[in-house]
């Protein structure tokens, strides 16, 4: 039997799998450097932020990119 074409497979699903995982983990780390650099948050919704992020990694970053503080606009 040649099993190369399922081992070919299964390589390419790991390595979609790991760049997924590793996609939502720079998110996660961008997004909790951008809420504890931001200077709008008070310290009541910056542990608000930290815990949403941390509580549903890659919807919690998605809301945070959406709808958190912008920096401003630079000319």
């Amino acid at each position: 039997m040649d099993y190369s074409a399922g081992i070919w497979m299964a390589g390419t699903v790991f390595l979609l799998g790991f760049a997924f995982l590793a996609g939502i983990i720079v998110l996660v780390v961008i997004a909790l450097v951008q809420i504890a650099r931001s200077p709008a948050l008070d310290n009541n919704s910056r542990p608000l932020w930290v815990l949403v992020v941390l509580a549903a990694p890659l919807i919690g970053a998605i809301v945070w990119f959406a709808s958190g503080p912008k920096p401003p606009l630079r000319s």
